[in-house]
């Protein structure tokens, strides 16, 4: 009889194991999720505005950057209490297309801005 209870026992006790999520390592995996960073990039006349929504607590890194590869401008959105924002004011610049790149040190996103200065200077984000 003391055979039965034991055998039972370590029956029991292997069966609660392998069925207890929390004895497996699957938590594990779901809290390794990649990083986010989502932003809009507007435009309202020559002023491209960026609003960004980052995962990690640092501050959003931006570039600006022309056709060539030539960077424009570098540097931090300004962190508020739930987004960052910056805006760039592009009247100056010749026609062309520039990159806006923003990244958070985890994730990078890349927007084309055309100037097209036609009679009229106007911008589109891409």
């Amino acid at each position: 009889m003391k055979k039965f209870i034991i055998t039972a026992l370590c029956i029991c006790t292997a069966l609660f194991t392998f069925a207890n999520p929390a004895a497996t390592d699957k938590k594990k995996h779901n809290t390794a999720t990649a990083s986010i960073l989502n932003a809009v990039v507007t435009t309202t006349g020559t002023n491209v505005i960026i609003t960004a929504v980052s995962e990690t607590p640092g501050a959003v890194a931006v570039t600006l950057t022309d056709d060539a590869g030539n960077e424009l401008y570098q540097g931090k959105l300004v962190k508020g209490n739930l987004t960052q924002h910056a805006v760039f004011n592009l009247e100056q610049l010749e026609e062309g297309t520039y990159s806006i790149v923003l990244s958070n040190g985890k994730s990078k996103l890349e927007k084309k801005v055309t100037v097209n200065t036609n009679t009229i200077r106007q911008l589109s984000v891409e």
